[in-house]
């Protein structure tokens, strides 16, 4: 949302079974290294983006961390 570059969609890309994954690429681009908040910001930026409330549970977020991306 900072760089205001577009939001995934990852709602779709879940449906269709692709792999969805969070990382950082440092605290350059988004001031944070903390992957539970970005984790939750993301969930919410699709909720907000669909228009539904429904569209992203939590569980389905936590399997966002990196190491559940990779199959860990």
């Amino acid at each position: 949302m900072k760089l205001a570059v577009g939001v995934a969609p990852v709602p779709a890309m879940l449906r269709k079974g692709i792999t969805v994954g969070l990382g950082t690429d440092g605290c350059a681009s988004n001031n944070d290294l903390d992957l539970f908040r970005e984790m939750g910001t993301a969930a919410k930026l699709h909720k907000v983006a669909a228009m539904d409330p429904t569209v992203l549970d939590a569980r389905t977020a936590l399997k966002w961390r990196p190491s559940m991306a990779h199959g860990f």
